[in-house]
Parts: structure tokens; C-alpha cells; sequence
């Protein structure tokens, strides 16, 4: 995996400037693609392996990093998916046990955890409506987003 572990890195940050220009926004909602790929990283076994703990704290510690850098009024966003993404990290063996299902699971929960905790933290009302709709939208990203690193993973796996 360390030799794995600047890609990841890469990609982390191509996620964070995705997100950060809203490209997939779509009648204002926007997909959570940090919770898409740390997902598919949780989840997967996208590097022949499934992530260890290490991988998931420093690419956490360097997406709040560059979080604090680029957008410097996203931190307590970032911060609330962190502590929800560790949490994930930890319950995935009390999960299905089916990689893509688990997948799913950490997803929904993940989107609605994520607008639950931030309207606790405002005193806000939690809206369903809209909590629904990003999950809709990250499930269906999200599966796309997991069928194509299963691909590219099983092609490079038979050229090997």
C-alpha cells in the first residue's frame, strides 16, 4: 500500500477541487464526493487490499489540510464527515460483508448522519426532503464512481 498511497493522495485532491467547484451540482444539490471516495476506499478493496487504519487517518489529516487552505469556510463540514468517515471506518466489519451493499450502507448513512449532525449543531430543522434527494444523488454517483475503479482495478489486475 505505500507505494499506492500518492495515488490515493492524487485522487483525494482531484475530489476536494471537484467538490470545491460544485461541477455536479444540479438544481442545488450537490453530490458529497469526499463521502464517495472515502466509501470507496472504506468499502472496497479498490488497491488489492482493503485500506489500513494509517491510510485512512493521513489522507483524512491531508483533505482537512488542503480543506484549511481552499476553503477556509468548510472546515466544520469537513470536520463533522471526518468524525462520521472514522466512525464508518470502525463499524465496516459490523456491516453486510458484501463490499458493494456495505458500500451503500455507508453511503446513505453517511449523507444522512452528515445532515443530521449539522442540523443538531445549528438548531436548525432537519430537512428530509433535501437530505433524501443528496442521498439519491450520492447512491447513484457513488455507484458509478464504484463501478469504474472495480474496472479499472479488475483490467490492471489482468495485464499483472
Amino acid at each position: 500500500m505505500h507505494y499506492k498511497f500518492p495515488i490515493a493522495c492524487a485522487l483525494l485532491t482531484l475530489t476536494l477541487l471537484l467538490e470545491g467547484t460544485r461541477m455536479f451540482q444540479i438544481s442545488g444539490i450537490v453530490p458529497n464526493l469526499i463521502l464517495i471516495f472515502f466509501g470507496v476506499l472504506v468499502t472496497a478493496t479498490v488497491f488489492g487490499e482493503r485500506s489500513p487504519f494509517w491510510v485512512l487517518l493521513a489522507l483524512l489529516g491531508i483533505s482537512m489540510l488542503l480543506y484549511s487552505f481552499l476553503f477556509r469556510f468548510w472546515i466544520e463540514p469537513v470536520v463533522i464527515l471526518s468524525l462520521i468517515i472514522l466512525g464508518m471506518y470502525v463499524l465496516r466489519r459490523k456491516l453486510v460483508g458484501t463490499p458493494f451493499l456495505d458500500f451503500l450502507i455507508f453511503i446513505v448513512s453517511g449523507t444522512l448522519l452528515f445532515f443530521g449532525v449539522r442540523a443538531a449543531l445549528h438548531g436548525t430543522p432537519f430537512l428530509l426532503g433535501i437530505a433524501a434527494m443528496e442521498t439519491i444523488y450520492n447512491l447513484i454517483l457513488g455507484a458509478l464512481v464504484w463501478f469504474v475503479v472495480r474496472q479499472i482495478r479488475g483490467y490492471y489486475a489482468g495485464r499483472s
